[in-house]
C-alpha cells in the first residue's frame, strides 16, 4: 500500500530512473512511534537518498506543507481525499489506541480496512470528520456514501490512518448504474475481498416530486437488488407482528433515514405511520378490541415508529385512498388468495391466536358476499408436521375437510373479519400425478402455522 512518501531530486529521461530522497517520520518528543511502523500522516523530514528504475512503484502525488526548517514537512488528510483506514487496531472508539503492530509485513494481512471521505480540513488535532464510503455492488472499485443524511463519524488517532487512496469524483453519467456522487478508487491502492453493497435507488437517479400523497415534498426511494425490494416514501406495506407473527398489519413510510456506527454497516430506518382499523356499517366486530384487524377501513396514523428489521415486511399493498390521502381502503378482491379463521366467531380473543386454525381460500368474486374457492395441500388434507407446516404447494380443493361440505362456499360481508390476511401467492404449472395442472405457491412466511388439519 502507498504509506511511503519521497521527494523527486533528479529525472534521468535517458533510463528513466528517478533520484529521491525518502520522507522519514519526525514525531514531537512526546509522541510514541513504533520502529518500523507505517507511518503516513503527521510531520516527516528528508532521510536516505535512492535511485528507482521501477516507475510501478510511484503511486500519486502528495500535497504537503513545507515545515519552518528546511527538509521539514507535514502530510495530513485533505478535505475531499479519499483514505484507507485501519479497522481493529483499538481498545475502543473512544480510548488509547493499541499500537503494538507487528513490523512483519506478513502480519499486517489480517488487519481489515475502512473507506472514509474527509469531509474537512484535518490538521492532526482531536478528531477527523469523514463520511464513510461502502463498496458498490457490480463494479471492481466504485465507492459511494450510502446517503447523504449518513452521521458523521470521527478518526480519533492519526495512527488510523492507513494511506490515501487516489480516487476520481463520479458524475453517476458514466454508465448505467453509478452512484451519483461515487468515487472511483485506485484498484492498486485496494486490498482483495471487499465487502460490497447494493446501491440505494436513490443514488441511481434524481429526487422526484411526489404526489399529493406526499404533500409535494422530495419522495425518498431505497432498492435492494438482492432481494428485488423498493421502498420508498408514500408506499403501503404489510407486515408480520404479534405472538403469530402473521401479516395482519398495516403501515405507511413516511420517512427513510440512515444511522451508521464506527465500523458497522449502514441501517436504514423506515418511520411507519401504522394503519389504524375504522368500524364498517353492518360488518360484525370483535369483542376483543385488541384482534388484529386484517381487511376494511384503514386511516394511517401520524405518530411514527421506527422500523430497522426489514425482513418483517410481507408485500407492498396498493390499497384504496381517499380525502387526505391517509385514508385506505383494504379489501379482498377477486383472484386474491387469503387465510381465514377456521371455526369463526367474533368473540376469538388474542390470546388464542397461536392455537387457531386457518383455511387458505381464493375469493371467486367479490361483488356482493364473498364467494371462495378452499384450497388444499397438494395430496389433500393431512395432519401438521412438529413444524407445524407439510407441503409449499396448494391446488383447488376436491372435497372439503368436513364431510359433505362443500369446497365453494360463501362469506357474507358483515363477517368480513372472517378473512385473516392477504397471502402472497404465486400461480404455476406443474405437473402432478402425470398431467398438468395449475398450482398455488404461497408465501411461506405469511402462512399460519396451524394451516393444515
Amino acid at each position: 500500500m502507498p504509506r511511503l512518501y519521497a521527494q523527486i531530486r533528479k529525472v534521468s529521461i535517458s533510463s528513466f530512473c528517478l533520484s529521491v530522497t525518502w520522507l522519514e517520520p519526525d514525531p514531537d518528543e512526546e509522541e510514541e512511534i513504533q520502529k518500523d511502523l507505517p507511518v503516513s500522516i503527521g510531520r516527516f523530514r528528508l532521510g536516505e537518498n535512492e535511485d528507482i528504475n521501477d516507475r510501478g512503484r510511484f503511486s500519486h502525488v502528495v500535497h504537503c506543507n513545507e515545515g519552518r526548517s528546511a527538509g521539514k514537512f507535514s502530510i495530513y488528510p485533505r478535505e475531499g481525499e479519499t483514505w484507507a483506514v485501519f479497522k481493529g487496531r483499538y481498545k475502543s472508539l473512544y480510548q488509547n489506541w493499541d499500537i503494538d503492530w507487528s513490523a512483519d509485513p506478513d502480519s499486517h494481512c489480517k488487519y481489515n480496512y475502512a473507506f472514509v471521505e474527509i469531509l474537512s480540513e484535518y490538521d492532526g488535532g482531536s478528531s477527523a470528520p469523514v463520511g464513510f464510503l461502502h463498496k458498490a455492488r457490480g463494479f471492481p472499485s466504485v465507492f459511494c456514501r450510502f446517503t447523504e443524511e449518513i452521521v458523521k463519524s470521527c478518526i480519533r488517532h492519526t495512527k488510523q490512518f492507513s494511506h490515501r487512496v487516489p480516487s476520481f469524483k463520479m458524475t453517476g453519467l458514466e454508465a448505467e448504474g453509478v452512484p451519483r456522487g461515487a468515487y472511483e478508487l485506485d484498484p492498486k491502492s485496494l486490498p482483495e475481498n471487499i465487502k460490497e453493497i447494493d446501491v440505494p435507488l436513490h443514488l441511481l437517479t434524481e429526487l422526484t416530486v411526489s404526489n399529493s400523497e406526499n404533500n409535494d415534498k422530495n419522495s425518498q426511494c431505497v432498492h435492494f437488488a438482492s432481494t428485488g425490494r423498493t421502498f420508498e416514501t408514500g408506499q403501503v406495506w404489510s407486515f408480520c407482528s404479534g405472538d403469530d407473527n402473521l401479516p395482519r398489519y398495516y403501515g405507511k413510510i413516511q420517512k427513510i433515514t440512515f444511522i451508521q456506527a464506527f465500523e458497522q454497516d449502514p441501517v436504514m430506518k423506515l418511520h411507519i405511520g401504522r394503519l389504524k382499523a375504522r368500524p364498517i356499517k353492518g360488518v360484525i366486530q370483535w369483542v376483543d378490541k385488541e384482534m388484529p384487524i386484517g381487511c376494511g377501513n384503514f386511516r394511517a396514523r401520524k405518530v411514527l415508529e421506527i422500523f430497522t428489521d426489514l425482513d418483517v415486511f410481507s408485500r407492498q399493498i396498493s390499497p384504496d385512498s381517499s380525502g387526505d390521502g391517509d385514508d385506505y381502503s383494504i379489501m379482498p378482491k377477486t383472484g386474491d388468495v387469503w387465510a381465514i379463521y377456521r371455526n369463526w366467531s367474533n368473540d376469538i380473543e388474542v390470546v388464542d391466536l397461536q392455537s387457531r386454525t386457518y383455511d387458505l381460500v381464493e375469493v371467486l368474486d367479490d361483488k356482493l358476499d364473498y364467494n371462495v374457492l378452499l384450497l388444499a395441500p397438494e395430496g389433500g388434507f393431512k395432519f401438521a408436521d412438529s413444524a407445524g407446516f407439510v407441503g409449499s404447494v396448494y391446488m383447488a380443493a376436491t372435497e372439503h375437510w368436513i364431510d359433505g361440505a362443500d369446497v365453494r362456499f360463501t362469506i357474507a360481508k358483515s363477517e368480513l373479519l372472517r378473512f385473516s390476511h392477504q397471502v402472497p401467492t404465486s400461480r404455476v404449472t406443474k405437473e402432478i400425478h402425470g398431467a398438468l395442472q395449475e398450482v398455488y405457491e404461497p408465501n411461506i412466511k405469511a402462512l399460519p402455522a396451524n394451516l393444515i388439519l
